[in-house]
């Protein structure tokens, strides 16, 4: 009699293990993804008109397990010379040393390294986005999706495009172009092929 509750213990143990093991005590899963059927959205204010844009090329590096997820780690390599707003005037602009300056800084980098916490949207990686030589923290909040072979997270920050001296000289006031700029993104994810 000694042995039954014993063995009864052993097998709801394992049972538990075998219905849950498999995501609970996983690896962290590496996700990569690419501006390819993806999108990079900013949006901004014209004389309190909104507009719209996208950066058409960029990469995404995600650490990530939801049940996991002080884990995380995710970097965002953006091409910003992609940019396109679907206005020539605004978009040669955006080239020129008083907005992203392309020649200096054709790149922008995010880099979330200290893990991500959940919040009532999903979930929320702090990090700093480095644009046009200048560094600040920056909030990204996102929704998660994922089976064994893909994963989609959807999700935006906002940021005041003064922190990083995008808009120079007689743009740096707000009453013609907005401090405040958005960023929503909706990107697809596959496991990554490339070594860590």
């Amino acid at each position: 009699m000694t042995r039954y509750p014993n063995a009864l213990v052993a097998l709801f143990a394992f049972l538990m293990l075998t219905a849950v093991g498999p995501r609970a005590y996983a690896q962290q899963t590496r996700w990569c993804g690419s501006g390819q059927g993806n999108s990079l959205e900013f949006i901004g204010a014209w004389e309190n008109e909104e507009f719209r844009g996208l950066f058409r090329r960029f990469q995404v590096e995600l650490e990530f397990d939801p049940l996991l997820p002080g884990s995380a780690r995710l970097r965002v390599e953006v091409d910003v010379t992609s940019a396109f707003s679907d206005n020539t005037i605004r978009d040669e602009a955006l080239a020129e040393p008083d907005w992203f300056h392309y020649a200096d800084f054709p790149s922008a980098r995010f880099s979330g390294l200290d893990g991500a916490v959940a919040v009532e949207s999903g979930f929320r990686i702090d990090g700093i986005l480095e644009l046009k030589g200048r560094g600040h923290p920056v909030s990204i909040t996102f929704e998660w999706k994922d089976n064994e072979s893909a994963a989609r997270m959807r999700g935006d920050a906002t940021l005041d495009r003064t922190w990083f001296d995008v808009g120079e000289g007689e743009w740096r006031d707000d009453s013609v172009i907005a401090h405040r700029v958005r960023l929503e993104f909706d990107v697809g994810l596959g496991p990554c092929t490339n070594d860590p």
